[in-house]
């Protein structure tokens, strides 16, 4: 039996990063591919990461890699590696300490709204609360965006890099949070909203087109 606290806390970690991760899969944030999870182990340099391979809804711990942010190479089976993004990842982990878990999801209506460039609009007031703290970033090539950072466009502002939701033009979103239940629900909040922008604008659109709005059709019909 393995007594080393380490292995215990690896062990736990493993399960909640699958377990988050078909949450995520059942909430339906992902659209097959590019999606990841990972965690850092508190009071270390050791991430937890989704591999390449795997989709949100299939990952299994044993498949979990085990990385040192500032030494070794990945661990874990030799058939698979690492996502194509990791650099993005592991420059976030480092950049922002405060910083323990990140997700990249690629949820329907929030992602619809980055492949069109467009913001979300956030009609709620707690929506507008956590709206300021949403990011946009356009460059796909600087390892800094994933903190919310970008060191390849002129006049990006540094103070940015505390931004806990991040929208990547045709690219998803990226959630960063102290632990993987905050990082879930951000993105879950966030296709929440978009999914009720996108039918509230539909909504808007064919009343609009009525020769009377819904409310008052109903009206109507409940005098006569």
């Amino acid at each position: 039996m393995d007594q080393n606290p380490a292995s215990g806390k690896i062990a736990f970690f493993k399960q909640q990063l699958c377990h988050y991760s078909k949450l995520a899969a059942h909430r339906g944030l992902f659209c097959g591919e590019g999606e990841f999870l990972s965690v850092r182990i508190p009071g270390s340099d050791i991430i937890l990461i989704m591999p390449e391979e795997t989709g949100l809804e299939g990952v299994a711990p044993e498949e979990t890699l085990i990385m040192n942010l500032k030494s070794a190479p990945p661990a874990g089976p030799e058939r698979l590696s690492l996502p194509a993004n990791a650099a993005f990842l592991i420059d976030a982990y480092l950049k922002r300490q405060s910083i323990s878990a990140i997700g990249h999801f690629h949820p329907p209506y929030a992602t619809a709204f980055s492949t069109c460039a467009k913001n979300i609009p956030f009609a709620t007031h707690p929506g507008r609360q956590i709206l300021k703290e949403i990011l946009w970033v356009k460059c796909t090539t600087c390892p800094s965006r994933f903190a919310g950072l970008c060191e390849c466009i002129e006049g990006q502002r540094q103070s940015y890099g505390g931004v806990n939701i991040i929208m990547l033009e045709a690219d998803g979103i990226v959630t960063l949070g102290a632990n993987l239940k905050e990082v879930f629900y951000l993105a879950d909040w966030v296709e929440s909203n978009a999914r009720s922008a996108y039918f509230s604008s539909k909504i808007l659109h064919e009343s609009l087109s009525q020769p009377y709005g819904p409310l008052e059709f109903i009206a109507s019909r409940s005098d006569e």
